[in-house]
């Protein structure tokens, strides 16, 4: 999907490099849940780093690897200044991609925050607070996107020290404010937040269900859970995207919802469905 931003934290924020004469963030940018992300800056003469970022592993499969992928950013990189890009946005690119993949398919903790705290280590190496505040929110947004809270960590220290409007408004999104601009969202959130605010549920699925970006969908799903905005249609819409991206530790989140969706409505046949369907994968 190209919608003019991350192409984003869900999948989510955009990646701008000072170092390469690319332009600053700018409120219309979508892409960070593409992190969930890299939401904020106009397309460069490079892919924005959040928006490779929230694309799905099946995605990112079908037109490059990893590996492929690490190598053109940085030649692309490269041509866009005199001199090679720095070891440090590489290194700190690899080591989030790392832990989104991780922290998705249900690693081992130690091992999952290893990598984000090495990429946020690399990050610090060029002391943007642009960069350090977007990775800080590629965690929150992948935390929403497997049920599991949002932990804020280093971002509200890094807010105080410099303010990037496009990383607030953000930030505002994943805690559910209703003060966040729909306009400083990449565009494929815009009209779930507006059913969202507005409590409808009905439109709240049908926004969710609109998302073609996997991770970006679960992060909007997050959202909705979170505000208690949910259906049987979303739940199970959330699981299947799980499923079919690889996502484990999604899968079995959202699979624990639903079955407790179905026990809340006295429905006990598909809630023991639902366990057993768990039964096989944990």
């Amino acid at each position: 999907m190209n919608d003019g931003f991350v192409k984003r934290p869900d999948a989510a924020l955009r990646f701008t490099l000072r170092r390469c004469s690319v332009r600053n963030s700018t409120p219309h940018s979508s892409g960070f849940a593409r992190l969930a992300c890299g939401l904020f800056t106009k397309p460069s003469c490079f892919r924005d780093f959040y928006d490779f970022f929230m694309i799905s592993e099946s995605r990112k499969a079908t037109f490059l690897n990893k590996i492929t992928f690490l190598l053109i950013f940085i030649f692309i990189l490269a041509g866009c200044a005199s001199r090679p890009a720095p070891v440090w946005i590489a290194s700190g690119h690899q080591q989030l991609e790392n832990f989104k993949t991780d922290f998705l398919i249900g690693r081992a903790p130690h091992v999952t925050e290893l990598h984000f705290k090495r990429a946020v280590e690399e990050l610090k190496k060029g002391g943007d607070p642009d960069l350090l505040g977007k990775a800080w929110l590629t965690r929150m947004a992948l935390q929403t996107a497997v049920l599991s809270g949002s932990e804020e960590g280093d971002y509200p220290l890094i807010e105080a020290a410099r303010s990037v409007p496009a990383n607030r408004n953000f930030y505002l999104f994943l805690k559910g404010d209703p003060v966040a601009d729909a306009s400083l969202l990449p565009e494929r959130y815009r009209p779930f937040l507006k059913e969202f605010n507005a409590g409808n549920a009905a439109g709240v699925e049908k926004a969710i269900a609109a998302i073609e970006d996997p991770l970006s969908r679960l992060i909007a799903a997050g959202l909705a859970e979170r505000r208690r905005l949910v259906s049987e249609a979303m739940l199970e819409s959330a699981v299947e995207t799980a499923a079919r991206e690889g996502w484990k530790r999604a899968l079995i989140a959202w699979l624990e919802r639903l079955r407790a969706f179905h026990e809340a409505a006295g429905e006990t046949a598909k809630a023991a469905a639902v366990s057993r369907r768990l039964e096989i994968i944990q």
